[in-house]
């Protein structure tokens, strides 16, 4: 089995998420709300930093740094989008998510350096909020 294992987003659950959302990879499954996203490399990379993020932190701890950290930077910028793409998780995962190779050379904790770096320098580019 390759990991992590990627899965159609359930029904029942479709209601609940956020328009935005289009995978939550919740340890070593990924959920997708549409299976083509899987064509796209960067997409799986994406998700495969995560997991391994999820792993260097065993799994709870991380999940509760992520919405911690997603509110602080809600509270700081007062835009979803900009406080999400500045999670330092998912600023390491943007970064590096068209190098297919990143995993392998990738140091653990590494989404450390994203936590308190420029963020200007190191935000990674991407639609802007509307």
């Amino acid at each position: 089995m390759r990991v992590p294992l990627f899965l159609t987003w359930p029904r029942w659950l479709q209601p609940l998420s956020f328009a935005f959302v289009s995978a939550i990879t919740l340890g070593p499954v990924v959920l997708l709300k549409d299976r083509s996203l899987l064509a796209n490399p960067s997409f799986v990379n994406h998700e495969r930093i995560h997991f391994r993020q999820q792993l260097e932190l065993l799994f709870l701890p991380f999940f509760l740094w992520y919405v911690l950290e997603f509110l602080l930077r809600l509270t700081y910028h007062r835009n979803f989008h900009t406080a999400y793409r500045h999670i330092c998780f998912e600023r390491e995962a943007y970064a590096h998510q068209d190098d297919p190779h990143y995993l392998q050379n990738r140091k653990p904790f590494s989404f450390l350096a994203y936590l308190f770096a420029n963020r200007k320098k190191r935000l990674p580019k991407g639609p802007s909020p509307v």
